[in-house]
């Protein structure tokens, strides 16, 4: 059988592992916008605040390794049960009988190795506080594209921006560059995450009117606190703890950078949207659309107040301003952590985008395997998830391309 040729369109946190499970059976190539670094800055994306006014840009990774080269490293998995709910609860039957177990445990992180002063102290005061599982090996910073290996197949084209996709009956025939540069394809699996996914498909009118009509993300709050200490540490998260839906994170200080401590809902209500406005692209995370995430928001605050009135924490540490004391906290609801998913929503509702094996509605050969797949935001920071998503994805489209 003659190897298709597949285009993946970035090289991110999915388009890594999609790659290197395709590099052996497909003609492929991997056209990534970023270059052989990583930026977070986008000048054509902005986000909506809590009082509708238009931001600074929405936080992304561009280069190879996405985002998984400017976040946290943190890389949690989450149980079978999860796994097995969304072919329950979301029709997905590609994931009925996963053993994400044993996926992840090829993903596993490595306990962070050094800890800085906010670490130790949240290890002391936290009740379920851990080392964080990291994706670091030695110590050391691995993204998506280190873990994944090197693909000696994969025709890597940095520094290329997908405009969109040429559909003729259902088919995409080319993907077109920013620029007017054209790639042939015989499939197209989109894995530029949660908002670029989202915009291709939107510009090449496929997947119907449910592309970016909803995004889960995970509400969070960011805390500055300071101490006396001088103790440097090169880890950015190095302890966590659960309790209940709330995550706790230290956030260890940085050159001319406060440290922290940061809290997220793991299981929010709330939904927002991803919308095209000309060349801009505007992301609505709907932070405040649900009561009941203000609700459990309230609850974390009151649990956070309670760490930080410990004096345990008071004696080694201070808050750097007064976000905790009465509302405060409210209108910076979404500060510190990114955890889009759900733009290019699987499953069998009637306003999913993509079937059970990534492939989207309308289309004969494309494909969506990042994390704007995910019905619901999963209950743990989205890059362990995701790449466990994207190697189940990507063998099923081996199984029904390739064979």
């Amino acid at each position: 059988m003659t190897r298709p040729r597949v285009v993946v369109v970035g090289a991110g946190v999915a388009g890594s592992v999609v790659a290197s499970r395709l590099a052996p059976h497909c003609d492929l190539v991997v056209v990534e916008a970023g270059d052989g670094g990583a930026t977070p800055t986008d000048p054509r994306m902005a986000m909506v605040g809590p009082a509708d006014f238009v931001s600074a840009p929405y936080p992304t990774g561009r280069g190879l390794g996405g985002g998984s080269r400017i976040n946290g490293l943190v890389l949690e998995h989450v149980t079978d049960e999860y796994w097995r709910a969304l072919a329950t609860h979301h029709g997905i039957a590609t994931f009925a009988d996963v053993d994400a177990s044993a996926i992840a445990s090829h993903y596993a992180g490595e306990e962070a190795q050094c800890l800085g002063w906010l670490d130790e102290l949240l290890l002391e005061i936290h009740p379920s506080a851990r080392r964080a599982r990291l994706s670091t090996r030695d110590g050391a910073r691995l993204s998506s594209w280190d873990r994944a290996g090197r693909l000696p197949t994969c025709d890597v084209r940095l520094g290329g921006t997908v405009q969109e996709l040429v559909i003729h009956g259902g088919r995409a025939r080319t993907v077109v560059l920013v620029g007017g540069q054209q790639v042939r394809a015989d499939h197209v699996i989109l894995c530029a995450g949660t908002v670029g996914s989202a915009v291709v498909a939107r510009r090449s009118e496929i997947g119907g009117d449910g592309v970016g009509r909803q995004m889960f993300d995970h509400p969070s709050l960011f805390i500055p606190v300071t101490c006396q200490s001088s103790q440097a540490c090169s880890t950015f998260v190095g302890a966590l703890g659960y309790t209940g839906n709330v995550l706790t994170m230290s956030i260890n200080p940085g050159v001319n950078v406060p440290g922290g401590l940061l809290i997220g809902l793991m299981q929010p209500h709330a939904v927002g949207q991803v919308v095209l406005e000309g060349e801009r692209v505007v992301v609505d995370r709907g932070m405040h659309s649900d009561p009941r995430d203000r609700e459990m928001m309230a609850d974390a605050v009151s649990q956070l107040r309670e760490l930080t009135s410990d004096e345990r924490f008071r004696h080694r540490a201070q808050l750097l301003d007064d976000t905790l004391r009465g509302d405060g906290w409210l209108p910076r609801i979404g500060e510190g952590m990114w955890h889009a998913t759900g733009t290019m929503r699987m499953g069998d509702a009637d306003d999913a985008v993509t079937d059970c094996n990534g492939l989207v509605r309308g289309t004969k050969n494309v494909w969506c395997m990042d994390a704007g797949i995910f019905p619901r935001v999963p209950p743990v920071p989205i890059q362990g998830p995701t790449m466990v998503a994207a190697q189940v994805l990507a063998d099923r489209f081996v199984s029904l391309v390739t064979t």
